[in-house]
């Protein structure tokens, strides 16, 4: 691999850790937010059917958002690994 395309590499490795890195944030931000949800499940005040239906449904799309999350990481992290080994 000549110099250049060296450079493209590395940069597009720099990319791809950023970009795992802001995965990992929405990771904790989307965890952080489920466990609020369990809290408020388990020791919360006794709540409505609507209440609970809602919370139900926060709870099931942070749990597809958190899915998503995850297989974006292993995508970026397979990517990362994929670009060290050009590297090498």
């Amino acid at each position: 691999m000549n110099e250049k395309q060296n450079g493209i590499v590395k940069n597009e490795l720099r990319a791809a850790k950023k970009f795992l890195e802001t995965l990992h944030d929405s990771l904790v931000k989307v965890e952080k937010e489920l466990s609020d949800m369990a809290r408020q499940v388990n020791t919360g005040p006794a709540m409505n059917k609507d209440d609970n239906m809602l919370l139900q449904m926060q709870i099931e799309t942070n749990l597809k958002i958190m899915a998503e999350l995850l297989k974006m990481q292993k995508t970026t992290n397979e990517h990362i690994k994929n670009l060290q080994d050009m590297l090498n």
